[in-house]
């Protein structure tokens, strides 16, 4: 669904994967998920902004999620999404990060 609005995406089943994968500068946002199997989304997320001044963070979680959880000088620039939710809510959100072309 992502992909066919125009997004490139690339997809990884856990935390070791999307580092192995991240590099300053490549992506515009990362979707990532609170739980990971390996690892915490969010250490995550916050190791990738700390690198990457440019990057935006949509942070997922069936679980209870809240902006407080996130470091406040990264607020700006991380959304919280809880699961469930639909692809056209993603979708809208991803917009509203990605800067016009």
């Amino acid at each position: 669904f992502i992909q066919r609005s125009g997004f490139s995406v690339d997809t990884c089943p856990d935390a070791a994967t999307g580092a192995a994968l991240f590099v300053p500068g490549r992506y515009t946002v990362a979707v990532v998920d609170r739980t990971l199997p390996d690892r915490d989304g969010l250490e995550c997320s916050v190791e990738w902004l700390q690198q990457d001044p440019e990057l935006r963070v949509v942070l997922c979680s069936g679980y209870g999620l809240s902006d407080e959880m996130v470091p406040v000088e990264f607020r700006p620039r991380v959304k919280t999404l809880q699961k469930p939710f639909s692809p056209s809510t993603l979708l809208d959100l991803l917009k509203s990060l990605v800067p016009e072309q």
